[in-house]
């Protein structure tokens, strides 16, 4: 049942409860609050890669005063749902994958990162089943044969939501005032005291990585390649020192090859704290050429170069993605991924401290990382059905994006 958590996500608040219906209460949720609405979060314990927790959260925000407010609309929606209104359930899921097909044509080079990504990465794999290609497969397949699925979808969707919504498996996560933190508080153990245990005697879901190498085809003229790979499963640990190395990708190598000599509109490149790292370009011309240039990667840094004044504008470009200016509400989201994550303040400070101390000398000693995740093979290409099937030998399978 674990793929359909996508479209429980999708459904649930947007269907008719017992004492609303469906426009009822988008109504009333916009009337008395600022949103009431699902989420799926992924959470990696830093240096773990084993350890994670997919969590299925209620998102709530209100004026100080209005809690009770946000609060009965969860208790009405986790608790009254109509799940057997499935003429609403089609509605969803076609709105759904009208706006996932539209997403990704736009957004190639996620596609291209993700899939490439979930190659190598357990975690990236998972993400694939609940937000990415996968996901959008699963309501495609579902939409086409709806009149024969909907039976057991409706089952499911239900059977998901019993094991969701239980008391032994919850955790509230409260920003505000210390004041409404006691109404809060209050709110919370009455929602509690309602909620049913449950345990669940099923196998956890699993899944594995592995490296598919895939080309996805659609009437777009240019394309979207990506490498991806992990350092940590060579040896190698995270240091602040690889934000200055993206910098550096994003405005000299990747960018004088990719874009001003390639033709792309655009390049990226990123090093995760779990070892997740990629090369990608965005509506890119070219596909082997980019390839070529993402092999050169790891020369370039094995050679490079810098004076103190080019090192500086590097240093503050990595600077500003640490310290960018946050809402409470994004600091308490920040905060919620520090908790989960396992980041603390002596990690970030040494993070901080190793990506003001960055050199030339220390960038050289990074070409470990680059080819480590080059070694790992993952590439994905969104793009040009001829451009594609010109390079098929490079690819493990070929198949058309829709």
């Amino acid at each position: 049942m674990f793929p359909y958590l996508v479209i429980l996500k999708s459904v649930i608040g947007l269907l008719d409860t017992e004492n609303y219906t469906y426009q009822e209460l988008y109504n009333k949720i916009f009337m008395e609050t600022g949103g009431v609405a699902p989420a799926i979060n992924h959470y990696e314990k830093r240096g773990d890669r084993s350890s994670r927790k997919l969590t299925f959260d209620w998102k709530g925000k209100c004026l100080e005063g209005d809690l009770p407010k946000v609060f009965a609309l969860m208790k009405e929606i986790i608790f009254t749902t109509k799940y057997d209104s499935a003429d609403r359930i089609r509605e969803i899921i076609d709105e759904l994958i009208s706006r996932n097909q539209e997403s990704m044509i736009g957004s190639g080079h996620l596609v291209a990162l993700h899939r490439a990504m979930s190659y190598v990465s357990e975690s990236a794999a998972i993400s694939e089943v609940l937000s990415g290609l996968d996901a959008y497969r699963l309501t495609d397949d579902v939409a086409k044969n709806y009149d024969e699925k909907k039976d057991q979808l409706i089952g499911i969707l239900e059977e998901l939501a019993s094991y969701i919504f239980v008391k032994n498996n919850i955790m509230f996560d409260f920003t505000g005032s210390e004041q409404e933190y006691e109404a809060f508080k209050a709110e919370a153990i009455q929602l509690l005291s309602l909620l049913p245990d449950k345990e669940s005697n099923e196998e956890s879901f699993k899944i594995n990585a592995t490296v598919k190498n895939e080309g996805f085809t659609s009437a777009s003229q240019v394309q979207y390649v990506c490498r991806a790979g992990n350092y940590i499963d060579s040896g190698l640990a995270y240091t602040g020192s690889l934000r200055a190395l993206k910098v550096i990708m994003g405005y000299d190598y990747l960018w004088n090859n990719i874009r001003v000599k390639g033709g792309a509109y655009g390049c990226m490149s990123g090093f995760g704290l779990n070892g997740d790292s990629y090369f990608v370009s965005y509506r890119d011309p070219n596909l082997t050429k980019t390839i070529e240039v993402y092999e050169g990667v790891s020369e370039y840094i094995k050679n490079f170069n810098a004076d103190d004044r080019a090192m500086t504008q590097y240093i503050i470009g990595a600077i500003s993605d640490l310290d960018t200016p946050l809402n409470p509400a994004n600091k308490a989201i920040k905060s919620l991924g520090a908790y989960m994550t396992g980041l603390d303040e002596d990690f970030l400070q040494q993070e901080r401290d190793e990506l003001l101390s960055t050199t030339s000398e220390t960038i050289r000693g990074l070409a470990a990382y680059a080819e480590a995740v080059l070694d790992d093979k993952c590439l994905c290409v969104v793009g040009n059905d001829e451009k594609i099937r010109d390079s098929v030998d490079i690819f493990g399978s070929v198949a058309p994006l829709f």
